[in-house]
């Protein structure tokens, strides 16, 4: 049986985590747009 204090604060530290990496995630996937728009713009029109 796990403590419950143990397992609250695993919790709370994965969601810590987990919101980071969403955060670093959500950062990466606006820059990738931004450089994918800019590749897009220079390429001729067709």
């Amino acid at each position: 049986m796990i403590d419950n204090n143990i397992a609250a604060d695993f919790f709370s530290r994965y969601i810590l985590e987990a919101k980071r990496w969403i955060i670093c995630e959500r950062k990466i996937f606006f820059s990738t747009i931004k450089i994918n728009n800019k590749i897009l713009s220079l390429l001729p029109s067709g």
